[in-house]
């Protein structure tokens, strides 16, 4: 079935057609019990990020029972066998594998897109010095300065008053202006010093800013 209006839920569409001329071979379903305290999934509750979309995901306890959310109302999630939840009613999949932060969340939406979760680090008040300092973006052609005000990082941008970048958790910060959202992650090389910046905004991902030299150098 193919439709081209976003919210009309296709998946659901073509569901209710086949109930209408399969409807003799159809028997009543019978629906699971949603997972809830008991259930290993609990272990893993908590915040979990996409390097790929750069997006928080959540699994969360609400009312006895668990689920999963990415900035909204949770979606009930509901044992299929092997580590594997159903996600709300529809055709998408959670799934789970490892322990403690080498925990990895998978998950399958209708149409087949895969998104890959992992821990959400908290952010520590030490880390937030190693941000300080100039970075330039050839791409936008711009020089961004972060500066830091007692506890409190900002960020320098032409155009825009200076803006606090908030720490999210581990290596993500966020800041706005206006009406302009921004998702900021420091670059580092294999010895973990930081070489520049990756910003994204809504669709736009992983922009790079270079490290430039404190003055003098």
């Amino acid at each position: 079935m193919l439709c081209n209006d976003v919210g009309a839920n296709p998946v659901r569409l073509a569901e209710l057609t086949s109930e209408i001329y399969l409807a003799e071979s159809m028997e009543p379903a019978t629906t699971p019990n949603p997972a809830g305290p008991t259930d290993p999934l609990a272990a893993g509750a908590g915040w979990y990020w996409s390097d790929s979309t750069e997006a928080l995901g959540r699994i969360v306890m609400e009312k006895d029972r668990l689920g999963w959310s990415t900035g909204g109302p949770s979606t009930p999630l509901t044992p299929l066998g092997s580590g594997r939840y159903r996600m709300g009613t529809g055709m998408a999949v959670l799934s789970i594998s490892g322990a403690g932060n080498d925990r990895t969340i998978r998950t399958v939406g209708g149409s087949g897109e895969i998104v890959v979760y992992r821990p959400a680090v908290p952010a520590t008040p030490a880390s937030r010095s190693e941000l300080v300092g100039r970075y330039a973006s050839d791409e936008l052609a711009a020089t961004w300065e972060i500066r830091l005000d007692g506890d409190t990082l900002r960020l320098v941008w032409p155009k825009f008053p200076p803006a606090p970048l908030a720490p999210a958790f581990h290596d993500v910060y966020t800041t706005s202006s206006g009406q302009l959202s921004l998702i900021v992650r420091p670059a580092r090389d294999a010895k973990g010093r930081i070489t520049g910046l990756l910003v994204g905004a809504g669709r736009v991902r992983r922009m790079e800013f270079a490290k430039l030299p404190a003055p003098g150098r």
